[in-house]
């Protein structure tokens, strides 16, 4: 799992190189909720929904597809907002993302509330 989450870390840097020597604020912000999405949410949320699905009774670590539906909703919400903040950022650079960004860390918490406490990495 530490492989997927560098991997798309990595993934994630490469396609975030500035344009310029340094990168204005708004886009250092993009890529830093871009790099905590991967850790703080989808990571856990994949190891999560890797789980085999839960039995009426669960006794070994299992998924429940409730959840999973709610993580692959979040993942799918959080990534269109992401996107959504990269776009405005690289189109106006210099332009005021405060809002975006606001709403991308709120996204981001809402999402990572849904996975389970006992499936978190740490």
């Amino acid at each position: 799992m530490r492989r997927l989450r560098m991997g798309a870390l990595l993934l994630l840097a490469s396609c975030a190189a500035p344009a310029a020597t340094v990168p204005p604020a708004s886009r250092q912000a993009v890529t830093q909720i871009e790099i905590e999405y991967v850790g703080r949410f989808l990571g856990p949320a994949t190891a999560y929904s890797l789980l085999p699905r839960c039995p009426r009774r669960a006794s070994a670590a299992c998924s429940d597809p409730a959840t999973v539906a709610a993580l692959s909703d979040a993942r799918k919400r959080l990534h269109d907002t992401i996107i959504a903040l990269r776009n405005f950022s690289d189109a106006a650079p210099e332009a005021d993302a405060t809002v975006l960004i606001a709403r991308a860390r709120r996204e981001l918490a809402a999402g990572e509330a849904l996975i389970p406490a006992k499936s978190r990495m740490p």
